[in-house]
């Protein structure tokens, strides 16, 4: 049952605003500004300044959830099944019944009743190309760790739990994968072929892979 996990994941984000925030964008730093005339440069930090308290981490988010009254499509054929009770702990779901079957006193498990919503398994993207574009144009400055990952964020907004991007991949994306395999990097799953393949004047015909040549 642990592919319902994807969706499930997304329907607490989407409808209740858990949603994880789009990849930051870098900002660049305040230019530094001499004083004025006749005004006495500021004044370097105190020791006191600096030594001050650290904030306190923020308590890591709770991973157990009920989730009551949804419609679950289980992705076997059958037809939906409304007015759904699934338990989720750790990550993972531990028990799927009809109705409300399911009592819980346990203040670590967040109830939620997300009526009107419906839970299916993730959806496939099963061609695909992550870093073809940017602004709706095809560009080599498309393929860049920031705009892939504000795809895959977006995929995973939509209910699309893996992807696979075929053909015009850089090392990029290779190195990607490898961390979301750590589970260093999030988004949606990447799955991938190699390299495309093209000719000068065939196809593709948008200039957004290397030159390379085989003989």
């Amino acid at each position: 049952m642990r592919y319902f996990l994807g969706v499930t994941a997304i329907v607490l984000a989407c409808s209740l605003g858990l949603a994880q925030q789009a990849p930051p964008q870098a900002t660049a730093p305040a230019p530094a500004t001499a004083p004025l005339a006749g005004q006495a440069p500021a004044a370097a930090p105190t020791s006191q300044a600096a030594a001050a308290p650290a904030a306190k981490p923020r308590p890591a988010p709770k991973n157990n959830f009920l989730l009551q009254n949804v419609r679950l499509i289980d992705g076997r054929g059958g037809p939906a099944r409304d007015h759904v009770s699934i338990l989720i702990k750790n990550g993972k779901i531990a028990q799927i019944v009809s109705g409300s079957a399911i009592t819980l006193n346990d203040p670590d498990v967040e109830k939620l009743d997300l009526k009107g919503k419906t839970v299916m398994p993730g959806l496939i993207n099963g061609h695909g190309h992550l870093g073809l574009t940017r602004a709706g144009r095809f560009s080599t400055a498309a393929f860049a760790e920031d705009t892939i990952s504000s795809q895959l964020f977006h995929y995973q907004q939509y209910g699309v739990t893996t992807m696979i991007s075929l053909g015009l991949n850089k090392d990029l994306l290779y190195q990607l994968r490898a961390r979301q395999e750590k589970g260093e990097y999030g988004g949606t799953t990447i799955l991938t072929a190699d390299r495309g393949i093209g000719v000068p004047n065939g196809v593709p015909q948008i200039p957004v892979a290397e030159d390379q040549i085989y003989r």
